[in-house]
């Protein structure tokens, strides 16, 4: 019998590798479990009476759990300068992979050759000791430790009620206290991966619950219902462990579950959550990288299941598509002033030139103004401006005794139109990567030549008066 187990070992190193994962047995199974305590628990509170009696085998995990939490207390947080991450969790981590095979051997019974299957998942379960961190994919290693034994073979209907109605909100429990004992930090992004930082599975069973009931989801948001109903429901009871450690509008710090109170069902709430697991945790490498795979959850691919479609995949055989010209750039942008710009208004000092008042430059009719309140930029509405009236050259005037004067053009960079937004609203403006670079690129336009002219540098009028003996 000893034969049959296999030590587990990680697989997924690859998206390629998540592809094959999604067609395997073990996501199969894992799902199969997960749907399953998902039914079997609809509907039915936690002191909810197990009609028929468990087994002993579904009562020792319940001893498990016990056994762990008492281990806790032998393992007092340091005294250490770090806010986050209290060394004495290794401490305890090391105890339970001291003595999980011993433990495990208990649980079992005559079932102890799936100790070393079973080993590597309670092991995983409760948080990584290197970063002292915990995350969905800790918690997807306790339902598989779960899922490992319900595979054994010797678990009904009510040992799988008894799981998801009190072996999990126990568990529940151990990780809650490890947590805060030891300062642990949300595994990924800031709980990138979890509904409240840490877990995903108290709102997926949770809301499962609350199937068929007369409560309505928003009935979370109120804290009274929240000290009524929590040591009822582990959805209840999750949204109160919430609002007991953070601070603030719950709607700032959980914006997830505060948007899904607006679904009008926990049904749909229920079929949205799973989904979403498949989604957002067993579609991820990051998470799925650090799962186990052995003889009872394979990686081997699942007879009669093919694999999913990948998107953005394209065949070896097929064909590539033919290179489509773009279209040409729109025409420049005419410069003129706006309504609002008066010459010489904003006009520097440092400007002048030779004794000649400089003026700012006439911006870009698509330019869009800006004006500095309390130390932030807010734009100001762009006013339509009329169309651009044809600039007359002023005539020059010539110095008394010196050469005749020279007209200067200077050279802006115009903007060209932005490209329109399907569905847009009317007026509305992109400002992306792709606007700035098209504008950076675009041919210099020519200004209407400063008023008036700047007089000719030294160089030019000694050009003018003697010219180089080459030339003649």
């Amino acid at each position: 019998m000893a034969s049959q187990f296999v030590v587990p070992g990680k697989v997924i190193r690859s998206p390629i590798d998540l592809h094959k994962f999604q067609a395997s047995q073990a996501y199969v199974v894992l799902l199969n479990f997960v749907v399953t305590v998902n039914e079997e628990i609809s509907g039915k509170k936690l002191s909810y009476l197990i009609p028929r009696a468990v087994s002993p085998l579904a009562l020792r995990v319940m001893d498990l759990l016990d056994d762990l939490t008492s281990s806790i207390e032998q393992f007092p947080p340091y005294t250490q300068p770090q806010r986050f991450g209290n060394r004495a969790y290794r401490d305890w981590h090391g105890h339970l992979v001291a003595n999980s095979e011993t433990m495990l051997r208990r649980l079992l019974g005559e079932l102890d050759p799936a100790t070393v299957e079973l080993r590597p998942y309670l092991e995983d379960s409760f948080g990584n000791p290197t970063r002292i961190d915990y995350g969905t994919g800790h918690e997807t290693a306790f339902i598989a430790f779960l899922c490992c034994l319900w595979r054994l073979g010797h678990l009904g209907p009510s040992d799988v009620q008894f799981f998801g109605l009190r072996v999990f909100p126990k568990y529940l429990s151990v990780c809650r206290t490890l947590q805060q004992r030891y300062s642990m930090e949300p595994a990924g992004t800031r709980g990138a991966w979890g509904l409240d930082d840490f877990h995903f599975f108290p709102f997926l069973w949770g809301s499962a619950q609350l199937i068929g009931s007369a409560i309505p989801p928003d009935s979370v948001l109120q804290d009274g219902f929240l000290q009524a109903n929590g040591n009822e429901f582990i959805y209840v009871d999750a949204v109160r462990h919430i609002t007991r450690v953070k601070q603030g509008p719950f709607f700032e710090h959980s914006p997830v579950l505060y948007n899904i109170t607006a679904v009008p069902s926990w049904r749909k709430i229920n079929q949205g959550l799973i989904k979403m697991y498949k989604g957002e945790v067993l579609n991820k490498v990051p998470i799925m990288q650090h799962f186990f795979f052995g003889s009872l959850l394979s990686f081997a691919p699942n007879e009669g299941h093919p694999l999913p479609v990948l998107p953005l995949q394209p065949s070896i055989t097929q064909p590539p598509e033919p290179l489509v010209t773009p279209p040409p750039p729109p025409p420049m942008a005419e410069l003129m002033p706006p309504s609002h710009y008066s010459p010489g208004a904003i006009a520097a000092p440092w400007a002048a030139v030779d004794g000649v008042e400089a003026t700012a430059p006439a911006p870009s009719r698509r330019a869009l103004p800006f004006t500095i309140t309390g130390g932030n930029l807010f734009p100001l509405a762009p006013t339509p401006t009329p169309p651009p009236p044809t600039p007359s050259p002023t005539p020059a005037v010539a110095q008394p005794g010196g050469p005749a004067p020279t007209t200067r053009t200077v050279f802006v960079r115009a903007s060209p139109p932005p490209t329109p937004v399907s569905g847009a609203p009317a007026g509305y403006t992109p400002a992306g990567v792709e606007h700035y670079l098209a504008a950076a690129s675009a041919p210099p336009v020519a200004k209407t030549p400063l008023s008036p002219p700047l007089p000719p540098l030294a160089s030019e009028r000694q050009e003018q008066h003697s010219e180089p003996e080459e030339r003649k």
